[in-house]
């Protein structure tokens, strides 16, 4: 096969980056109560690595794109990725790993198929299909060298006893180009984005890959792109190929056809990767905010463009290089990143503001960007590859890990006679961890606190609660009071908070 075209340099780029220190940022608890009779909680999980690394792969060569990971209703994960030995680089093969929730390994070891072109393969994505598990992959074919629509999407599916099925081609896509996205859309069919070096101001768009591409004109090369759904209308957002200073820009279709992109406001790409991701809450753009910081941000989607966006709370220097969004049956917003080697995920409980916990690379990190996939009750995998040793020559190492999701922590305050009272506690809804709990009270002038307290249900709390102990999906009520006293007849002020537990699996 001819040399192929240029691609872009999603696509030719490799990420460096140094290892960091472990950096684990959780709700602070709360203040000390008044002393009361403790009941002793059973241990509860931190929020954070959640068991030992996985090695999925070593000595092998990857590429950007080329790994995704997708949970089903049992919480079961289904990660794969393509490779091929760093001594053979064009024997590229697709790989499938299943990790049932806890497991330690993969359950019936790593499965392997054909990509059915060595050289090429690349872009894979793990969706579940109609609940059937479905890997979807681009790669480029003989026709790649005659024709401007030589190149294929293939996929491979997961059936009986979690065995992967052999790969066969579903649709044509532009010659020696790449797939930007694929995922499910109105009515569980697989929408697909696919792009040509050829055809550089152009994505073709598929509603549903059996059916014919629409071409959607771009200002620009794209770099990356990607695609949601709100209440059946299709969103893309996409970036320049390279461009650091250009802001997000997107399109949609309200009716027959895509409107022209328009960019959105206040926002960087950084040259990097975007999420975009449909919540229950609605369509979420993540990227930079619009300046050298390059601190994340959230947009959110109005109807008919994104709202100025809002920082999501991660002020770590240098932003992130890197962006895996996924959404679940919670409704959060779960994004993994790599800020300079260290490995950051966020649960953006309410879909913008982000509870965060980071954890060392331990090496030097590589494509594909770190991936991730949660379950509603919190619990998730993060896959990410580093390079082994100092020279390239040796290769990449592939890892998974489990995680613990952090939660964030909200106030509720009420105002009496005598002072304020404020309880803090989590934000609806609290992953399987501990988090920090506390009641607070301001007394006025000539008054003091005489005692506070809080409480679940019939148990007193002081500075932490354990959400490994509450029942999947309930709801509770955080109840605090204290006591002034000093300025005249006693007052109590009572204040609560409800939330709830996120639910199975």
């Amino acid at each position: 096969m001819s040399a192929p075209m240029p691609l872009p340099t999603r696509r030719l780029s490799r990420l460096l980056a140094a290892a960091a220190t472990t950096s684990l940022v959780l709700a602070a608890a709360g203040p000390a109560l008044a002393s009361a009779p403790a009941t002793r909680a059973p241990s509860a999980a931190k929020a954070g690595l959640a068991g030992a690394p996985i090695v999925l792969a070593t000595h092998v060569a990857l590429d950007e794109g080329s790994a995704d990971i997708a949970t089903d209703a049992s919480g079961t994960a289904y990660v794969g990725w393509i490779s091929s030995p760093v001594s053979q680089t064009t024997e590229r093969q697709v790989h499938l790993c299943v990790l049932p929730l806890g497991a330690q390994a993969c359950e019936g070891g790593v499965q392997t198929i054909d990509a059915l072109d060595d050289s090429s393969a690349a872009d894979l994505k793990v969706l579940i299909v109609h609940g059937v598990v479905t890997l979807i992959w681009f790669h480029d074919t003989v026709a790649s060298e005659t024709g401007t629509h030589g190149s294929e999407i293939a996929e491979a599916t997961v059936g009986a006893g979690d065995v992967l099925s052999a790969g066969t081609d579903v649709a044509t896509a532009p010659s020696f180009g790449s797939m930007l996205d694929a995922e499910i859309g109105p009515g569980g069919d697989v929408w697909t984005i696919a792009y040509g070096a050829s055809l550089p101001h152009k994505i073709e768009v598929r509603e549903g890959i059996s059916n014919d591409p629409v071409v959607v004109k771009t200002p620009y090369s794209v770099g990356f792109a990607h695609i949601a759904f709100s209440h059946g209308t299709p969103i893309i957002a996409i970036t320049e190929d390279g461009r650091i200073t250009q802001p997000a820009a997107y399109s949609y279709r309200p009716g027959s056809s895509f409107t022209a992109f328009k960019n959105v406001k206040g926002t960087w790409t950084v040259g990097t990767d975007i999420g975009l991701v449909s919540t229950s809450s609605g369509v979420r753009l993540v990227t930079a905010v619009g300046n050298a910081n390059y601190y994340p941000v959230v947009a959110k989607w109005n109807g008919h463009g994104f709202s100025k966006r809002t920082l999501t709370g991660d002020h770590k220097s240098p932003g992130p290089s890197t962006h895996d969004d996924v959404t679940d049956a919670s409704g959060r917003l779960a994004d993994v990143s790599d800020v300079n080697g260290s490995i950051t995920v966020a649960n953006l409980v309410d879909t913008t503001h982000a509870a965060i916990f980071r954890f060392p690379a331990h090496g030097t990190t590589t494509p594909p960007a770190p991936q991730i996939a949660t379950t509603p009750r919190g619990h998730g995998w993060v896959l990410w590859a580093v390079e082994e040793g100092a020279s390239t020559t040796l290769g990449d190492k592939l890892s998974i890990v489990p995680v613990l999701l952090s939660d964030l922590d909200v106030s509720r305050t009420k105002h009496g006679a005598a002072g304020s009272v404020t309880v803090t506690g989590p934000a609806s809804c609290l992953p399987a961890i501990s988090i920090g709990v506390g009641v607070a009270a301001q007394p006025k002038h000539g008054w003091h606190v005489s005692s506070r307290h809080l409480s679940l249900g019939s148990k007193t709390l002081h500075s932490t609660l354990n959400g490994a102990s509450l029942t999947p999906g309930k709801r509770y009520t955080l109840k605090g009071r204290a006591t002034f006293a000093g300025g005249g007849s006693p007052e109590t002020v009572k204040v609560t908070l409800s939330f709830r537990a996120c639910p199975k699996p």
